[in-house]
């Protein structure tokens, strides 16, 4: 297997700032950037259509606002953002054809939390799957719903299983499987768990060197044919990564020296690579760097 920790130098984007973790997707071409602003709860956005090397003015979202850094995917040629509402702990989400102008906001009854979700989607056409994971609102379980046109979402299922923070997953593009991360509630561990379906998930796995103070980032290139994890260090703010073939055997961690952060990873693929932002260790600026295998 190529080197696949090998990033290049860290890129700082002046300006753009976050108090929270960022997200990122890619649909065809275009790179979608999503962040919480530092002076209120605005969502910001900004898109790239060279991988990441350039990115439009960014955009804030006055109607799209949380107290939490929102999630990202593509799904049939579309954008789907999911995050928690600023007055309270609902879902909601909105769509974008072009990762700029985004739709008014859905809220989905029933479905509440007290930190970022995680969003991602398997397949094409009639066969897309979209699914949805959070942390419950005042307890620590993890909770799952899916959708297959995003306006019609399946009663939530509450999982066997429990997190100190916001799960992330992520699913393949040619397959149809989803693979879910988290931290544990009782320590700093990383967990995995894999899904066909989006509800019904396969034991949960402890990895057993990586730890974390903040959610795990989880993305899958199916150029590159591998699974691909980034956190934040939990005695330090650099950042860590590893990558797995199946989505539960896990190379041996690898710190990243040269970079850290005081909230969480975001991870995409893009073109014949994966591309990854993340909010600065001693100031708020988002910064990037792209993988060089």
């Amino acid at each position: 297997m190529s080197n696949l920790t090998q990033w290049s130098p860290q890129r700082m984007l002046s300006d753009r700032a976050t108090s929270a973790r960022p997200a990122l997707a890619l649909n065809n071409n275009t790179l979608c950037m999503a962040w919480r602003g530092i002076n209120g709860d605005p969502i910001f956005v900004s898109t790239s259509q060279d991988g990441g090397s350039t990115w439009s003015k960014q955009r804030g979202l006055t109607t799209h606002t949380t107290p939490k850094g929102p999630a990202l995917a593509a799904f049939n040629d579309m954008f789907v953002m999911a995050w928690r509402e600023s007055d309270g702990h609902r879902l909601r989400t909105s769509t974008s054809r072009d990762g700029v102008t985004w739709s008014d906001p859905v809220r989905l009854e029933g479905y509440a939390t007290d930190e970022s979700p995680g969003l991602a989607a398997i397949g094409n056409g009639a066969n897309a799957l979209a699914v949805l994971c959070w942390k419950g609102k005042d307890r620590d379980t993890i909770f799952v719903a899916t959708s297959k046109d995003l306006v019609t979402w399946s009663a939530q299922r509450e999982l066997d299983r429990q997190t100190g923070s916001g799960p992330s997953v992520t699913g393949t593009v040619m397959g149809q499987s989803f693979v879910m991360t988290w931290r544990g509630r009782d320590g700093e561990h990383v967990f995995v768990s894999k899904s066909e379906d989006g509800l019904n998930w396969s034991s949960e796995k402890k990895l057993g060197d990586p730890k974390t103070s903040d959610s795990p980032a989880i993305t899958h290139s199916d150029n590159l044919d591998v699974y691909y994890l980034a956190w934040r260090g939990v005695n330090s703010d650099n950042i860590w990564v590893s990558y797995s073939k199946n989505g539960l055997d896990w190379s041996a961690q690898e710190r990243l020296p040269d970079r850290g952060t005081r909230s969480g990873v975001a991870l995409s693929p893009v073109s014949r690579t994966l591309y990854m932002t993340w909010r600065g260790s001693h100031q708020d600026n988002l910064w990037t760097s792209i993988l060089e295998p």
